[in-house]
């Protein structure tokens, strides 16, 4: 059993998560290689701050802040000094920085306009305090989300990401054009999401089952489930999730929907759903 504590409360990362919302924000200039944005991650062995310090002395905090809250965790810090930061904006980081110690696992996002923050907490107290303080020296024309969940200190490492994976589950789907097995582009920030959770919890498998509606030939549908597990598969190993972390990709006819021809009814059908297994 792995004690860490998991901070959902995550700056929101641009998305609300979106949670987990991965959006790069854009400066004045409005140009992607000009954007201000800071990404920070936690989970039961490590912290990593990436994305751009406002200077010198921004980056220096930061490096002495994560090793005073986090120095029993390896710290991963990769950042680049750009000083294009509005004033003020260097101390919502470090206090954003500051909270994530209060979780058991966590990711957040602060961009110029935008704070965002996801994760576990068992310590909901003590993160609501972190929270207000980093509420109290938001810049003007910046918002907050945070969505943190409680839970006991007691649960098991694995059960911790069980239950912070189902809660992003539960928040959206995957769905599929008719006939297609590639995903729609609503779908990304969801299953990259997944990815954030799957990668810190690596003892645990996915398993993906792609949908398909009642209608037209049952092996047809068969071959194009499997082809929209397989989709979502390959593209969340290729962004960090091992291969060997995925269950088989199953297929199946959705039958919740069976007696419902409507068009949304068929659109929800269109779909893969994703699970965690405990190991």
């Amino acid at each position: 059993m792995r004690n860490s504590l998991f901070a959902v409360c995550a700056v929101v990362t641009a998305f609300s998560l979106t949670l987990f919302s991965n959006g790069a924000f854009a400066n004045a200039q409005n140009t992607e290689s000009r954007s201000v944005f800071l990404v920070i991650r936690k989970n039961s062995s490590t912290v990593s701050i990436q994305g751009k310090a406002s200077s010198i002395a921004h980056e220096i905090i930061l490096r002495q802040t994560a090793q005073r809250h986090f120095g029993s965790l390896t710290i991963d810090i990769d950042l680049d000094v750009v000083g294009l930061a509005t004033p003020g904006w260097s101390l919502v980081t470090e206090l954003v920085l500051r909270a994530l110690a209060h979780t058991e696992a966590a990711r957040a996002r602060v961009t110029a306009t935008t704070v965002s923050i996801e994760g576990i907490s068992s310590h909901p107290g003590e993160y609501s305090m972190a929270l207000q303080r980093v509420e109290n020296v938001l810049l003007d024309g910046m918002s907050m989300t945070s969505k943190v969940s409680e839970v006991a200190t007691d649960m098991p490492f694995e059960q911790l990401c069980q239950r912070r994976f189902r809660a992003v589950s539960s928040s959206g789907k995957v769905e599929f054009p008719v006939s297609s097995s590639d995903f729609s582009l609503t779908a990304i920030p969801l299953l990259d999401a997944m990815i954030e959770i799957a990668t810190d919890c690596p003892s645990t498998t996915i398993l993906v089952t792609g949908y398909t509606d009642n209608r037209g030939n049952a092996a047809a549908n068969e071959a194009l489930g499997r082809a929209r597990a397989r989709r979502v598969i390959d593209y969340m190993a290729g962004r960090g999730v091992p291969v060997e972390q995925f269950d088989a990709a199953s297929a199946s006819i959705d039958t919740d929907n069976a007696d419902d021809d409507s068009a949304s009814s068929r659109r929800l059908s269109r779909r893969a759903d994703l699970e965690m297994l405990l190991p």
